[in-house]
């Protein structure tokens, strides 16, 4: 691959397009579909003509075309060529006496005969009704068809969300789409890495990235051609609702027990797959709570083939922060060796309960994190929190409770970030040379030599801040 790419999106700068078009179509009831596109067409010499042509596509969904007589077509052409059929001869004569035959016989005017003979072609259906759309929308629904159509080129496609993720994979399957799992994104081929019956393949795949848009959160890249194709739920393509969904009333249930408890920890409905040797599992929930985790999974109908699956996933799933809760109803006596915390509920997991394991679990798994934290190896003259926290995987609270804990010879902390000594002083000293005696003024000069800075940091440095109001200054 040589390079990644993003699609030719349309923007706001493109909605006089659209209102252009949709101007056309407020002021054509009545007009045929041909007369229609011809005055479309005019309206590629004030933009890109695929976009106009895309846009009006797209506009297509919202008009209601119509047969202008109640007369079926193929009626009048049969008469009309059997007549011709029968006479034996073809010249405008003969026609003309055809065609008075045919609006004597089905009792309409002779206009009304021609129109209506070819009024079922696509290009003489009558526009009767037009539902103008928001341009926002017209312009979301074209970027996700240039998307799409992108996407039946690619060999492969991989992507991630945010949530509804068993739902991903269900549709995956349904689809008959191949695919690979990994880590928490999904890989599936795409329409040009199949050599048979890639029509249905395709429209498999565009079906699999209009549930993809629905997600919360989402991102793909697909393989095209020598390069990558990228696109995320930042850009201007249909969004999702992003609506919680449940398997069943028993999950369902708990989660509003558990919200309506207001514990301080976030949970969310079936989050990342996370691995669990050679399988991978995504559990019913997740506990977030300054940045740690913990994740919940609830084994309720039991048959032979779900509970020898299910518990042989979860067996090799190697994590202090997992919660598992087992239907007592079907329980038999013998509870699987799980490494975890496992409790037994009837009807519904008791959410006191999960609240009592989640307290249990915190402090030792911040004291794990932060002891990992207190070891790390600071390198480089500035160093942000965020990127220390973003590479070890340890919340920024954690990282900041570590440092202020352990001494780190040779640098200075202004709260965000880990500066050198010797960096320090230099940057020191170009603010005094440079009697930058505005506080702001010396914070966006440090922020330009790399550093996430504030007025903290130029205290950190040595600096003295004096307040006039909300102006800031340096006292030298």
């Amino acid at each position: 691959m040589t390079g990644k790419f993003h699609p030719n999106y349309a923007n706001q700068e493109h909605v006089y397009l659209v209102s252009m078009i949709s101007e056309i179509l407020k002021n054509s009831k009545g007009k045929r579909k041909e007369e229609i596109e011809a005055e479309v067409k005019e309206v590629e010499a004030y933009g890109d003509y695929r976009m106009v042509r895309g846009f009006y596509d797209v506009l297509l969904a919202y008009c209601m075309f119509e047969q202008k007589i109640n007369i079926d077509p193929k009626l009048l052409r049969d008469f009309a060529f059997s007549r011709m059929s029968e006479i034996g001869q073809y010249n405008l004569k003969i026609a003309t006496q055809v065609v008075n035959e045919g609006a004597s016989k089905f009792r309409v005017s002779v206009d009304e005969f021609r129109n209506a003979m070819w009024s079922d072609l696509p290009q003489n259906a009558v526009l009767n009704e037009f539902r103008e759309p928001e341009p926002s929308k017209v312009i979301y629904e074209y970027n996700f068809r240039t998307v799409s159509s992108l996407l039946l080129r690619s060999t492969y496609i991989k992507f991630w969300i945010s949530d509804r993720w068993k739902e991903a994979l269900w549709a995956v399957k349904r689809l008959g789409l191949m695919y690979q799992l990994e880590g928490s994104s999904i890989i599936v081929d795409g329409p040009a890495s199949i050599i048979h019956n890639t029509k249905a393949y395709g429209l498999g795949i565009s079906r699999l990235f209009y549930f993809i848009t629905k997600a919360k959160k989402w991102w793909i890249e697909a393989g095209i051609g020598s390069r990558v194709l990228t696109a995320n739920s930042d850009d201007p393509i249909l969004s999702g609702e992003g609506e919680i969904t449940f398997d069943s009333n028993v999950e369902r249930k708990f989660y509003q027990d558990f919200v309506s408890l207001k514990t301080g920890w976030n949970i969310k409905r079936e989050p990342e797959p996370i691995m669990a040797g050679s399988y991978t599992i995504i559990p019913d929930f997740l506990f977030e709570k300054g940045g740690i985790k913990v994740y919940m999974e609830i084994v309720g109908f039991w048959t032979d083939k779900y509970l020898e699956r299910k518990f042989r996933k979860l067996k090799e799933l190697k994590v202090d922060n997992l919660i598992v809760a087992i239907d007592s109803s079907n329980y038999k006596g013998l509870l699987p060796e799980i490494h975890g915390n496992i409790f037994m509920y009837k009807k519904t997991p008791d959410a006191y309960t999960v609240r009592g394991i989640l307290i249990k679990l915190e402090k030792p798994l911040r004291d794990k994190m932060l002891e990992m934290a207190m070891s790390l190896k600071i390198n480089g003259d500035i160093v942000s929190i965020k990127k220390i926290a973003s590479d070890s995987g340890i919340p920024e609270d954690i990282v900041k409770e570590a440092i202020n804990k352990r001494v780190i010879e040779g640098y200075i902390f202004d709260g965000m970030n880990l500066v050198s000594s010797v960096k320090a002083d230099r940057l020191k000293d170009e603010i005094l040379r440079l009697n930058l005696t505005d506080a702001g003024q010396a914070v966006d000069f440090l922020s330009k030599a790399g550093i996430d800075a504030n007025v903290s940091t130029l205290i950190a440095f040595g600096f003295k801040i004096e307040w006039h109001g909300l102006e800031a200054k340096i006292k030298f």
